[in-house]
């Protein structure tokens, strides 16, 4: 039977209204980047739209309004829409962001065909402008009904006039996610939401944050490198990837450079060569370099390069030589193809070290057309040019790197004075900056020396006021932000530096611990999971991916990547430390003591060992043994210490354990003061007032650091589980009462919160279905 158009009828419909962000602006400017935007925006929402029960009623252009039956399933299908517009906007230039705004109202509304019409459809479109670009706005009878039904938070907008709506009502924000992380400097932003209730400490609210173009003339080395580079490039894209092993995708690892020069402590220079075109090659998209730190253990190394490819999971090789006699060089590479053990490419260069013009005309020139098939002009030109024309310079530079990567105060200190060398030679060396500014950044945060973090930051500006899309620049900023508690920020330059250079390993890695302090787990869990797999020799990268796992609860995966890891780096503390706090988390502390036998054995000086067998003792309450080992420990972290301050209260000490509780309490309460979006110290001090007794404040405090990212665990380098805590877990005072923080009804609930908040992560993580 065939369905009469005309017929209509009304129903009660939850509608949401969309509009894309300068989508006007942009069809008059560019046409068809607009026209491309617009069906990359319908490719990534259809999918969820249907997934929700949305019904597409019409399109008018870039906007369009749907219609679901269930109010709640038109909410939970705006948030996911725009959670993965906020992944797909993260690691792209901005011109190339899809932004929406939503709108979403409950009413009356008449169907008529495959039309809609009414006052519901109306009020949608209306309070869709009030949106913030990648914001939901909602009327007040969408918030009544989702109020109790969904984690998120609302900000009031009032009731605005809305044009042909007689009738005035209330509008809300849709607090989301990473704006309640992010978007805390907005002065209107509420500080006292349903997720991160006030604290009650002592009648005080903690503060929370809401919180030239340069030359492309080059010296030899350079335009070697930009061959190398463009060299392998052509090969793996365009020529021989029939060949290749496609399960693996791109894949390249370069091999330490063998450096053939006889002079003695000439190694910086091959190994500079080698970590310059890894750093280059990370700048193409969608080609997977494995990490410098992971290569250069194969320095000098009798494996075959079939072996070295199968370690680190790749398909094409890139190995060479470097011999240098005064002021000439000669560097021969060839890239293998694993396969076939077949040479794609090989090739001899004999230059002067200060050859740059003919270097630049007998190399880069020569391949630039080759390259333009494959790569975009812009990235050809990056490719091929150079942070300096004056070979000294470039040499300053590769030892200052040398000295850094030696992660000591002596070795950031000599760094910085070779990269000033650099720059007394060329003050327009941008890279230099950026890496003075990183020196800088981790001798700040050895020493707490303040002019060294205004010295770092004044570096990486300079550095950005040369070359404003140097990705290493970001990179040291971020680094810089980090450790001066501007997280936020730090994750901005992260995702710039990304941006610009996506293979940058570390950057990648910094990004999920950047995620893991703000609770977001599934996200952390994604970039350290890629970090690994660029990075996978690195003796942390197995550690910071099983660290997310552990708190979705996917303790098979976690020991699986840790076991596997463990056969290459034997003697890693951090793997086996995290073994460690999985059993004792679990009671199992006859697996928990093996592990700190198995330290003990591969690490016997490591008095880091001597904190965990404190910790051992006393989340067994054995406190006298729990604090000989802890004094043995050379620096506990804070959270140590207040488990040790609970052993000086058990045992009669009150004096000591009074003095940790006040020094932790202080700095703390300053972070609190000074806005710190962390959960730390909001956390540190939940436990100082659980340990006075005073659980209201301790409870509020713990609600605090949930609202903060809080997941459950204090720290990567104290992973006791807050349910197992004996803080929480043991009375406080015993002769007096037998009263428990952990079997609170407020505690329960606050456990029964993050409980959601876990599941919720495991599916956007992709291991838990929304029916589960």
């Amino acid at each position: 039977m065939k369905e009469d158009s005309n017929h209509s009828n009304r129903r009660l419909a939850a509608i949401m209204f969309t509009d894309m962000v300068g989508y006007s602006q942009l069809m008059q400017k560019n046409e068809a980047a607009a026209l491309k935007l617009l069906e990359k925006q319908w490719e990534i929402v259809e999918p969820i739209l249907n997934e929700f029960g949305g019904k597409r009623i019409k399109t008018i252009g870039d906007a369009f309004y749907t219609q679901f039956h269930s109010v709640l399933k038109a909410l939970n299908c705006a948030l996911a829409v725009q959670r993965r517009l906020s992944r797909f906007n993260a690691t792209r230039h901005f011109e190339k962001h899809i932004t929406l705004r939503i709108g979403i109202h409950l009413g009356d509304v008449e169907i008529r065909g495959e039309d809609a019409y009414g006052d519901g459809v109306n009020i949608a479109a209306r309070i869709e402008p009030l949106a913030e670009p990648g914001g939901i706005a909602i009327t007040e009878d969408v918030h009544r009904q989702v109020v109790n039904k969904v984690d998120n938070s609302f900000k009031p907008l009032g009731k605005p006039e809305l044009k042909n709506i007689h009738q005035r009502f209330e509008v809300y924000q849709v607090i989301l996610p990473w704006q309640d992380r992010r978007r805390k400097k907005d002065p209107n932003f509420p500080a006292e939401k349903n997720r991160r209730r006030r604290s009650r400490m002592r009648g005080k609210t903690p503060k929370v944050a809401h919180q030239k173009q340069q030359s492309t003339n080059r010296p030899f080395i350079y335009g070697a490198l930009g061959a190398l580079v463009i060299m392998a490039a052509v090969f793996l894209y365009k020529n021989n990837m029939s060949s290749l092993n496609r399960g693996l995708g791109r894949s390249i690892a370069v091999l330490p450079f063998e450096n053939m020069t006889e002079q003695p402590g000439s190694d910086y220079f091959s190994d500079g060569i080698t970590e310059d075109i890894i750093s280059a090659l990370s700048d193409i998209n969608g080609l997977r370099v494995i990490a410098r730190t992971s290569i250069l253990q194969y320095k000098g190394t009798n494996k075959t390069v079939v072996e070295i490819a199968k370690e680190v999971n790749v398909n094409t090789i890139l190995e060479g030589s470097v011999r240098r006699i005064d002021n000439n060089v000669r560097v021969v590479a060839q890239l293998i193809d694993i396969e076939t053990d077949d040479h794609l490419w090989a090739n001899t260069y004999d230059r002067k070290l200060d050859d740059i013009f003919e270097v630049q005309s007998d190399i880069a020139m020569n391949i630039a057309n080759a390259l333009e098939a494959e790569l975009s002009t812009e990235l050809t030109a990056k490719l091929t040019s150079s942070s300096t024309q004056n070979s000294q310079a470039y040499e300053n530079y590769l030892k200052g790197k040398e000295q850094y990567f030696t992660y000591t105060e002596k070795g950031y200190r000599e760094a910085i004075k070779y990269h000033n060398q650099a720059l007394e030679l060329d003050p327009n060396y941008a890279l230099a900056y950026a890496e003075l500014g990183n020196a800088y950044a981790q001798l700040y945060n050895t020493t707490k020396e303040v002019s060294f973090k205004d010295t770092g930051f004044k570096s990486v500006e300079k550095a950005l006021s040369i070359n404003p899309d140097l990705a290493e620049a970001y990179k040291a900023r971020g680094v810089l932000n980090a450790y001066t508690g501007q997280g936020i920020k730090a994750l901005e330059d992260y995702l710039k530096a990304v941006d610009l250079k996506p293979g940058y390993s570390d950057v990648i890695a910094n990004i999920g611990y950047r995620y893991f302090a703000f609770g977001d787990l599934s996200e952390c869990y994604n970039w350290q999971k890629k970090a690994h797999a660029l990075n996978p020799n690195h003796r942390f990268n197995a550690w910071y991916h099983s660290i997310p796992l552990f708190i979705m609860n996917e303790n098979e995966s976690a020991i699986e990547i840790l076991k596997k890891d463990l056969e290459k780096i034997k003697d890693s503390f951090e793997m086996r430390g995290i073994l460690f706090y999985l059993h004792a988390n679990n009671g199992d502390y006859k697996k928990a003591k093996s592990m700190l036998d198995e330290l003990s054995k591969v690490r016997s000086d490591d008095k880091r060992i001597f904190e965990l067998r404190g910790l051992y003792h006393l989340m067994q309450g054995e406190h006298e043994e729990g604090v000989r080992m802890m004094a043995l420990a050379s620096y506990p972290t804070e959270y140590s210490q207040l488990l040790l301050a609970q052993a000086y209260f058990k045992l009669k000490d009150k004096n000591k354990g009074e003095e940790i509780l006040k020094n932790i309490e202080k700095a703390s309460q300053e972070l609190v003061d000074r806005g710190s979006p962390s959960y730390h110290p909001f956390y540190k001090l939940a436990q100082v007032n659980a340990l006075r007794g005073d659980y209201d404040i301790a409870l509020g405090l713990l609600e605090d650091a949930i609202g903060n990212g809080f997941r459950g665990y204090a720290h990567e380098d104290n992973f006791i589980s807050w349910l197992v805590n004996p803080i929480f877990s043991e009375p406080i005072r015993p002769a007096y009462s037998r009263e428990i923080m952990r079997e609170d009804s407020r505690f329960i609930k606050l456990r029964e919160r993050l409980e959601k908040i876990i599941k919720r992560e495991r599916v956007e993580a992709g291991f838990l279905t929304k029916a589960s």
